[in-house]
């Protein structure tokens, strides 16, 4: 592989398509040198390939960690979700909460409820919070209008 390429891949890898400044003030080297290397116009030393395998050296040990952290994070969150009552979808209303500022992957709680009530108390219970309901497919016709005008923030 061409010097110039691997710098690019090693790049690509570690920060995204862009690249050049963030790994330039890793290496402590201009943006300029960096840029020059990139597109063939200066060699690229020697030590600078021992620095970058440094570089991906402490990455890779720091990647196990942080997967093992994110593994246990959602494994406990299946774990949770297990505690809940069985959601049937013909009967039972399904409801979660989420933050307004982070959307779909904020889900803060949420739970399975037989009727309205039951899900607009929970409601009060978030104030300013966005919410993912889910109506049963047997619903009382009183209920299905009472809920169409609560006009809810929704996802």
């Amino acid at each position: 592989m061409k010097d110039q390429l691997l710098l690019q891949s090693v790049g690509e890898a570690l920060y995204g398509p862009q690249w050049t400044a963030n790994l330039a003030s890793e290496l402590h080297v201009s943006d300029r040198s960096m840029r020059r290397w990139a597109n063939g116009a200066e060699r690229i030393q020697w030590g600078v390939f021992h620095d970058l395998a440094r570089i991906v050296e402490r990455r890779l040990k720091s990647l196990p960690e942080l997967h093992e952290q994110l593994y246990q994070r959602t494994l406990l969150a299946v774990a949770e979700e297990g505690k809940q009552k069985p959601y049937d979808r013909a009967t039972k209303w399904y409801f979660e909460v989420h933050d307004p500022e982070s959307g779909r992957h904020s889900c803060l709680d949420f739970g399975v409820f037989d009727t309205l009530a039951e899900v607009k108390s929970e409601m009060k219970r978030h104030p300013g919070m966005i919410f993912r309901i889910m109506m049963p497919d047997r619903v009382s016709d009183v209920e299905r209008e009472e809920f169409e005008r609560m006009n809810i923030r929704r996802l």
